[in-house]
């Protein structure tokens, strides 16, 4: 059975199979619709499919308000009404035997109470829209350690060979959700012009500039919800776009293998950086 725990700026509840708050017959938790963009030409028999892409979800909670006294349930009421406010993002946390994840979602609508309802029960209706519709895992990390290329020595070679140093610069991710995942990359100084590179689709992002010890350079690849971030190690974070060169991309994890790569121009060994990301599932 499920057990729901929503939490907010305001606090938190949980919607479960015991009192006070019993969760009952939730409508879309599974299932998402999906739209299909297609073209026709002239005279065409049929269409010609371009792409595909998901709607955002949509759930609806009936929830049993058991309370003790006709006072506790007006209080539970209200407590109710401030957290679904639809102004306010709320974190669903789901649990059940088998598995755990999370969905961003706002209320829809104001709590609806029905007419089903005693001196200490009510009956309650939440209605909530996830504009990002996929259930996101736990939060995985991998570290790295840079490769510092252009290593030289004062000996001539012909022909002609190039040295590098190499700590775990090349790191293989799988994705085991069902589409593909945004990631969030700390850079780490002391190191010029870091890089990294999923060299399973050949896209990177790269850093343009000489991070010192102690600083950071964090990237967000999230659609809608970019973000570059420079962090001088002293407190002070400042949006930074113009630290990153034009050809970056703001890639994803594809589902399946994902070989990255980190790499610099000059360093120590012990620049780093990590990865972080949640794989997304379209279904519970």
């Amino acid at each position: 059975m499920q057990h729901i725990v929503c939490t907010n700026e305001f606090g938190s509840i949980e919607f479960g199979v015991e009192p006070p708050y019993i969760l009952q017959n939730p409508e879309g938790i599974s299932g998402l619709t999906s739209r299909t963009q297609t073209q026709q030409g002239y005279l065409q028999d049929g269409d010609t499919r371009l792409s595909n892409s998901d709607e955002k979800r949509f759930l609806t909670l009936d929830i049993m308000i058991m309370a003790c006294s006709h006072n506790d349930l007006e209080l539970k009421k209200r407590f109710i009404q401030k957290m679904f406010n639809p102004k306010v993002e709320t974190e669903l946390l789901f649990n059940n035997d088998n598995f755990s994840s999370r969905l961003k979602v706002y209320a829809e609508s104001r709590p609806r109470y029905t007419t089903d309802k005693s001196y200490v029960t009510q009956q309650m209706i939440l209605r909530l829209v996830a504009h990002q519709p996929y259930y996101e895992g736990e939060e995985l990390t991998e570290s790295m350690l840079t490769e510092i290329k252009n290593f030289e020595f004062p000996v001539e070679f012909s022909p002609a060979i190039e040295f590098s140093t190499q700590g775990d610069s090349l790191a293989v991710i799988e994705n085991d959700g069902d589409v593909p995942t945004p990631v969030t990359l700390e850079f780490t100084g002391p190191a010029q012009n870091p890089k990294i590179t999923n060299l399973t689709t050949e896209e990177f992002v790269k850093v343009e500039r000489t991070l010192l010890a102690e600083e950071k350079l964090i990237v967000t690849t999230e659609y809608g919800n970019k973000k570059v971030l420079f962090d001088d190690g002293a407190g002070n974070i400042t949006n930074s776009f113009g630290f990153i060169s034009d050809d970056t991309v703001f890639f994803q994890l594809e589902v399946g293998t994902n070989e990255i790569k980190y790499t610099a121009d000059t360093g120590v060994e012990t620049a780093e950086a990590t990865i972080k990301w949640r794989e997304r599932f379209a279904g519970y």
